[in-house]
Formats: structure tokens, sequence, C-alpha cells
């Protein structure tokens, strides 16, 4: 049995938001304290779940994270649309925007957990990657507001 993919996705778990490589995991655990409203302690309980290697603690560690990766995001994309307007022709395109990337995001994690389908940890990879997709989406929508701002 080839045991390098379940490697790949325990060390791919035990780094959230991977892609995202330019922070320490302290600055990150820090981050989501601030946007969850919950203590560090508790943050970084829940990574550390992530890096068990508990199928089921990594799923409820990647749920939390998914929560919190997608609270960021809808309050980025709220100040943003308030910024342009909801009826703003920008407002407009944002929308339309996030509604085509919604789909995006979840057909891309569809296929990126694909060779993990029947098995124990398809749900940690899924919503994993949903995180990671929603941190990444959270900081082009950092981007488009700090230009507004100059």
């Amino acid at each position: 049995m080839n045991l390098l993919p379940l490697v790949l996705v325990v060390a791919s778990l035990s780094f959230p938001f991977a892609a995202l490589a330019e922070k320490s995991v302290e600055e990150d655990i820090h981050e989501t304290a601030k946007i969850t409203g919950d203590s560090t302690e508790v943050v970084r309980g829940y990574y550390e779940k992530c890096a068990s290697g508990v199928t089921l603690q990594m799923v409820e560690c990647s749920q939390y994270l998914r929560k919190a990766a997608d609270k960021e995001l809808n309050e980025l994309y709220q100040q943003l649309l308030h910024k342009h307007g909801r009826g703003s022709t920008a407002g407009k395109k944002l929308i339309d925007a996030q509604r085509a990337w919604i789909p995006f995001r979840d057909a891309t994690c569809d296929y990126e957990s694909e060779g993990y389908t029947g098995g124990s940890l398809h749900g940690a990879m899924v919503l994993s990657c949903l995180a990671d997709h929603t941190k990444r989406r959270s900081t082009e929508l950092k981007a488009y507001l700090a230009v507004m701002v100059q």
C-alpha cells in the first residue's frame, strides 16, 4: 500500500492554509482568533486537532477553520459592497463575480478531493480545500479594499 498520499494529506491538514505559507502558524492563529472572537488558546486547540492525525479531530478542525474563513470573507465582501454601493455598476459586478466564484471554488475542491472519495479523510480534505480557497479569496478582497482606500 502506498502511504505517500496519506502522508501528504496529513501534512497539508497539519498546516492549515498551506498556500498562505508567508505567515507563520502563530500569526495565523492570532488572525483566526481575531476573526472568530475566540481566544488564541481555543484556536490553537483546533490547529492541534488538524495536526493530530486523528480523522475526526482533523474534520472538526477543518470545519472550524472553514467557518472562520467564511466569516472573514463575508465581512470583507460586505465592506467592499458597502464601499461600492449595492446598486452601483461596480457593486453589481462584485455580486456577479462572487456568485461566479462560489461554484468555481466548490467545483475546484470537488476535483482536488476526488482521490479521497469514499475514504475517511474525504470530508477533511473538502473542508480544508474550501477554507484554503476562501482565504485566498479574502486576500483578493482585502487587496481591492486597499486600492479603494488610496
